[in-house]
């Protein structure tokens, strides 16, 4: 009897749906494995295979499971920003948001849950983006660049080596109806000309890799927002940004950190 599951979710320490990328290790302390299972499978085999974990199970009634998923996401604010699923309103308790991204969760990475991501769209949403030519490094599934067009961005140019990334990006923009604003590259030595504010949620490695890249790529008086920095990798962060790019205080939220620095 074959015991692969029909489909499988890992979340985080944080509640986050994670998924690493190839030969990427999660930095998650501890992490939920859900499977989805035929109702005919062994539990006990699957139990067994899975080691020493405790393995709970529970029968689940046959229904619509491409839609199933979205019932229980809610709207997510970040200042005047809200970031709603595409079927839930985006109605949230305060003010009315000057501005809505619609978004559901998919394969690509960032749906506004994670703390790296919603430190980005904390700042996104208190900033003047006015006319601004953005440039999302690491573009996942888009929301960074595509919440600083509503928010009033001129033009975004996403980038992420990860096709899969790119098309999540490019359906998310048409979504929001932004996709003519939005260009698409698969590496970010194609990128031309300067960026007024460039972004970037990846890895401290990566970001430490890319300094002199970036650096190049901002414009005299641009922001540069980067965030996917554990708090006790931020003074390496900014020692390789040193000489070309001055940080104001990191912003943090629990053991992440993100950080805004200036040419």
């Amino acid at each position: 009897m074959e015991l692969g599951a029909l489909a499988a979710t890992i979340t985080g320490d944080e509640g986050e749906v994670v998924e690493p990328g190839p030969d990427e290790t999660p930095l998650w302390s501890r992490a939920t494995v859900e499977g989805l299972f035929a109702a005919d499978v062994d539990v006990a085999a699957v139990a067994a295979a899975c080691g020493q974990p405790p393995v709970d199970s529970a029968p689940l009634e046959d229904q619509d499971w491409s839609d199933t998923w979205r019932r229980d996401l809610a709207p997510l604010r970040f200042g005047r920003l809200v970031v709603a699923p595409s079927r839930s309103p985006a109605q949230l308790p305060g003010s009315v948001p000057d501005a809505v991204v619609r978004l559901d969760p998919g394969l690509a990475f960032g749906s506004g849950t994670h703390p790296t991501t919603a430190l980005c769209l904390e700042w996104l949403a208190g900033a003047d983006l006015a006319a601004k030519r953005v440039l999302d490094v690491g573009s996942g599934s888009g929301i960074l660049g595509i919440a600083a067009l509503v928010l009033g961005a001129q033009s975004v140019v996403a980038v992420d080596h990860d096709p899969q990334a790119l098309l999540s990006t490019r359906e998310n923009a048409a979504a929001n109806g932004v996709e003519d604003r939005v260009a698409l590259l698969a590496d970010l030595a194609e990128v031309e000309g300067r960026f007024e504010l460039i972004v970037a949620n990846i890895v401290s490695g990566v970001l430490i890799d890319m300094a002199p890249a970036l650096a190049a790529r901002l414009a005299g008086d641009g922001r540069l927002l980067l965030s996917g920095i554990l708090a006790g990798q931020v003074g390496d962060v900014v020692d390789a940004y040193r000489g070309t790019v001055e940080f104001a205080t990191p912003m943090q939220q629990g053991e992440w950190a993100a950080l805004v620095g200036h040419s």
